[in-house]
């Protein structure tokens, strides 16, 4: 099959959905010498993407709608002339005016701005409203990460079922046990602490999690644990700034912003527990990230996430603050061996991108070869 991919997100931004495509495309390259594969983006990296035709589209930032013009003129017309097979589009956005004999491919990494309005800025918001439900309705396959938002997609937009596939997102081998205490300096961290990783948005449901803390800590008055909030602001982080800033403790209350994946492993190694607090995640990258470092997990009941934890997580209900307070106080009280720590590891190694390729490519195959 000739099988393009729209790449985009490798050079528009550095967030989730550039990861994804980033790590889809390498390993879809590394395991299938069977197809061919044209990725279209803005700026060819001749360095990069080894393997596979980098197919140049226009990049005219100072027009307005210039994003659009690509989405629904430029990359559909190459796909036209290089006779594809299969498009995909990992960006949750598309693809656009192709004709029926290239297969369609959306990859879904959530619903929320379908079911959570208040999650997103208004464009966002009316954008997914007004083409998501059509962009699903045309896919002849969709990807999901995770068996949750495959059900999401089934129950609120009535896709067939036989025509979605949950390929579980992995990790970098970079993220494994490491003892660095010169990079927890670096971020001004002093052990022992509590971690969170993720955006600061109310998504992460990030105030309840500092009322938790604060009731944690009107019950440990002796070796008490920093709370670590790592990650760059997001969509109304005003109001979490506010409630940490107001909390009696929030000279221990340390936010480091953004730090990079080569950094993350020993934050995450760090920490004696890590909390994941979330009210819905298409999958939820961080757990197993904390996971593969030895670290503790505290997360909640919400969507995805016992997906991803299993049994080597601890749960709360999401709404519940006094839950949360509690299971960190009886978390912190129970010694992690190495043998817990080992075992954590192990079920994380179970989450590699070969694998997720692995998933998609079989699900194209089967379906369109």
């Amino acid at each position: 099959m000739r099988i393009g991919i729209i790449a985009t997100p490798l050079d528009q931004q550095y967030a989730g959905v550039h990861y994804y495509t980033k790590h889809l495309i390498e390993s879809l390259l590394s395991i299938d010498d069977r197809n061919e594969y044209f990725v279209f983006r803005e700026k060819v990296d001749q360095n990069s993407l080894q393997g596979a035709h980098q197919v140049k589209i226009p990049a005219i930032p100072w027009l307005i709608g210039y994003k659009s013009l690509e989405l629904f003129y430029h990359i559909p017309k190459r796909a036209r002339r290089l006779d594809l097979d299969v498009m995909i589009e990992p960006a949750h956005f598309g693809p656009f005016n192709l004709p029926p004999r290239i297969k369609r491919v959306t990859v879904i990494h959530d619903l929320t701005p379908l079911l959570f309005k208040e999650w997103h800025t208004f464009n966002g918001w009316y954008l997914q409203k007004r083409f998501l439900p059509g962009i699903v309705n045309r896919a002849d396959l969709i990807i999901t990460n995770s068996e949750y938002t495959k059900q999401d997609i089934i129950t609120h937009l009535g896709k067939d079922p036989e025509q979605i596939v949950a390929a579980l997102l992995g990790i970098s081998p970079l993220f494994r046990p490491v003892d660095s205490p010169h990079l927890l300096w670096k971020y001004g961290i002093h052990r022992p602490y509590i971690l969170y990783q993720g955006t600061i948005e109310p998504r992460k449901n990030l105030i309840r999690l500092i009322e938790a803390y604060n009731r944690y800590r009107d019950a440990v008055h002796e070796n008490p644990r920093q709370l670590v909030l790592s990650g760059k602001q997001g969509w109304k982080y005003e109001e979490i700034v506010e409630v940490k800033n107001r909390s009696p403790y929030a000279e221990d209350i340390l936010s480091i912003g953004y730090v990079t994946r080569e950094d993350m492993p020993a934050i995450y190694s760090g920490c004696d527990l890590f909390i994941y607090p979330s009210l819905y995640e298409g999958f939820g990258l961080p757990i197993i990230e904390a996971l593969a470092c030895g670290a503790k997990v505290i997360t909640s009941t919400s969507s995805s996430l016992p997906e991803v934890g299993g049994d080597m997580a601890s749960y709360f209900d999401p709404h519940d603050t006094e839950e949360l307070a509690a299971l960190i106080l009886t978390e912190l009280k129970i010694p992690s061996t190495e043998i817990d720590k080992s075992q954590r590891v192990q079920h994380a190694r179970e989450f590699t991108w070969n694998h997720t390729a692995e998933t998609v490519l079989t699900a194209l195959e089967s379906q369109f070869a």
